[in-house]
């Protein structure tokens, strides 16, 4: 056995979901070459290098399925000049935690499969202050995009299964749950934005090469938020809000 919750190691489709913009299964980027059950006994033998034996999306996703990776909201802070900045783990620590947020999963996905694909990050944050951390793997002239932390419980309950049929994906929660192959970063942009057009949220999507996501302080200024980066932070912004402003401090 070797599907998941939402994953089959078999699936073949293309479905259209918008202009330059389609779904297909995790396993375009290359198939699994373990069972469940050979996944779970790595896990239990080798948990701390796991990394050495997953070269494709869909093992890592099938790895922190069936590891039972945990959803872990804890922030941590650093205090530098009386500014309070938010620090993000790296991929290797959220492998030996076995648990952590977006930025930890993103961190992992990073970590692991930079060795074999060419592998960024795209974050957008909302007026709210609300902000959220995928990656990309840039392919053949195509890009293909994963959120890794819809593939754990309890939000893989309200992802579409891989059968390609847009009645599935209409029932469920999350529009970055499944694979989604485009040509360029802004068609993804598109239809994240018209996926969650009745949220009313605005958004501020940007980019990143790096594994860990920058260090970051985030703080209301009445119209939306203030989002602040160390200097020199090698980030590119696609799209920008009128309620999310953009600044850059030394991180000393």
């Amino acid at each position: 056995m070797k599907d998941t919750i939402n994953m089959r190691h078999n699936a073949y489709y293309s479905t259209k979901l918008y202009k330059n913009t389609k779904w297909v299964p995790f396993n375009i980027l290359g198939q699994t070459r373990y069972t469940n059950e050979e996944m779970k006994n790595l896990c239990i033998n080798h948990r701390n290098e796991i990394y050495r034996f997953l070269k494709s999306p869909y093992e890592v996703i099938q790895y922190i399925q069936l590891c039972d990776f945990e959803d872990c909201e804890d922030i941590n802070y650093e205090n530098r000049n009386g500014n309070q900045w938010q620090i993000n783990c790296h991929g290797i620590e959220a492998i030996n935690l076995n648990k952590g947020n977006c930025t930890a999963l993103s961190a992992l996905f990073h970590f692991i499969l930079s060795k074999h694909f060419t592998v960024k990050s795209l974050c957008f944050i909302a007026h709210l202050g609300i902000g959220h951390v995928i990656n990309y793997i840039e392919y053949n002239s195509k890009i293909y995009f994963f959120d890794m932390y819809t593939q754990i419980l309890p939000y893989i309950n309200f992802v579409a299964p891989e059968d390609g049929k847009l009645a599935s994906l209409s029932k469920s929660k999350y529009i970055t749950g499944i694979c989604i192959e485009t040509t360029t970063i802004d068609d993804f942009i598109f239809l994240f934005k018209r996926y969650n057009i009745l949220k009313k949220r605005h958004y501020t999507f940007l980019t990143y090469y790096t594994e860990v996501c920058p260090p970051v302080i985030i703080t209301e200024n009445g119209k939306g938020v203030v989002v602040v980066f160390p200097t020199n932070t090698c980030i590119q912004i696609h799209e920008k809000s009128d309620f999310v402003d953009i600044n850059f401090l030394e991180f000393s």
